[in-house]
């Protein structure tokens, strides 16, 4: 593996691997009616706000230089994903969007000033 890509590639598991683990621990709870529907959805943006604000962090760690620039091309390149997959533009959706992305950048920022 080349030793530029890794940081993308531990990047990508992380979030691919807790996006998965979160939200199937979440629906299971869900469908079992352990959790309610608002619960659920909160759980959720919770989660994921804290996953990605993990990811930031792993992120930072592992990135050689301009980490703060090459974070803010990852959000964006998100931000373009989600929007696309996204059908009803809400406002509760964009919220849920800049929150993620905002831990995603604390989480890069904090692990910068711990360098």
């Amino acid at each position: 593996m080349k030793q530029g890509l890794e940081p993308y590639f531990r990047l990508t598991a992380a979030l691919l691997a807790g996006s998965f683990l979160v939200s199937f621990l979440l629906s299971v709870l869900y469908t079992f009616s352990i959790l309610s529907a608002s619960a659920y959805g909160l759980g959720c943006l919770i989660a994921g706000a804290l996953l990605y604000g993990a990811c930031g962090m792993i992120f930072a760690m592992k990135a050689r230089k301009k980490v703060f620039f090459q974070a803010l091309a990852i959000l964006a390149v998100l931000a373009v994903a989600a929007f696309m997959l996204t059908t009803p533009l809400r406002w509760q959706t964009f919220g849920g969007w800049l929150l993620k992305g905002g831990c995603f950048l604390a989480g890069c920022l904090i692990m910068l000033n711990r360098r």
